[in-house]
């Protein structure tokens, strides 16, 4: 729901995140999304470097390691 997402931004006072809404699943259907919630690392110039199926803690430490560790 837009309105919900918005208004939940808003209250965090998060300004620098961009959102997306593909209602007739244009996008998913294009990248071949197979289940909610997916994750997609992508690099600056547009490459897919990793997909996360499913939940993920943002803030486990193993994540973050891997995460930067994702390029080398």
């Amino acid at each position: 729901n837009k309105k919900k997402t918005d208004k939940f931004l808003s209250d965090l006072k998060i300004k620098n995140f961009s959102t997306y809404y593909d209602p007739e699943y244009a996008l998913a259907n294009r990248i071949g999304l197979r289940g909610l919630p997916t994750t997609l690392i992508i690099d600056q110039n547009s490459k897919e470097l990793a997909r996360v199926i499913g939940s993920i803690d943002f803030a486990d430490e193993k994540f973050v390691f891997w995460l930067k560790n994702l390029q080398n």
